[in-house]
């Protein structure tokens, strides 16, 4: 009956993930937490007393400004001593999050401990964050290089091809020299461009942004 009222929601169905009921809900949880806020989130036993995970987004952009080096991970603190870092799949793993009811205890957790904790996390954070960068230009440079020699000989070969061009015009040489180099510079200015935009878009700067979302403790 649902599946014949088709500009209508059923008066009657499950309270399911795309219900508007849960769409609301979620709309509703997301604005109660402002600016540099995120969820404590208190994971009973599946963690040990003092034991906190950060769980945390970093992002390295390109000299552009876009997005290129993106990563999910924690910082995994015990006892107010840093352990390691935390990748996500072991992170879900290891608690359980998003693959067990974690029931809510009605209790707010003591957050100046966790707030402390802060300057260390983060730059533990930075330093995990510029080894992917190091792994990832040490992956990329081969094929910047590779790209830019390509463009270097390609440019040579269109340099020839307006030398051969304009050697066989019956012009003055006068006229026919500043013909050639106009068409030099616009060739120059061209490939100059593209070599710059290839460069802009696969270098980055060690400067990543670390972002809290949330903090698991036990």
């Amino acid at each position: 009956r649902a599946r014949t009222e088709e500009t209508a929601w059923p008066r009657l169905h499950y309270l399911w993930q795309q219900h508007p009921v849960l769409s609301w809900l979620e709309d509703k949880l997301l604005a109660r937490f402002g600016r540099h806020e995120a969820p404590v989130l208190h994971l009973g036993t599946v963690m040990q007393p003092k034991e906190s995970i950060f769980l945390l987004s970093g992002l390295i952009p390109n000299r552009k400004g876009h997005p290129l080096i993106q990563h999910w991970f924690g910082v995994h603190i015990q006892d107010g001593a840093y352990q390691g870092i935390l990748d996500l799949p072991d992170i879900l793993t290891r608690t359980g999050l998003g693959s067990r009811p974690l029931p809510n205890t009605g209790q707010a957790p003591d957050i100046a401990p966790l707030s402390a904790l802060l300057p260390v996390v983060i730059n533990k954070a930075k330093a995990a964050m510029s080894e992917r960068r190091k792994a990832f230009q040490d992956r990329i440079t081969p094929q910047l290089n590779d790209q830019l020699q390509r463009l270097s000989v390609l440019r040579g070969r269109h340099r020839n091809q307006v030398q051969l061009h304009f050697a066989g015009l019956n012009l003055p040489e006068h006229r026919i020299q500043d013909k050639r180099e106009a068409k030099y510079r616009e060739v120059q200015k061209l490939f100059g461009e593209y070599e710059t935009w290839v460069q802009d878009t696969m270098t980055t700067e060690d400067n990543p942004y670390i972002k809290v979302c949330a903090v698991l403790i036990g």
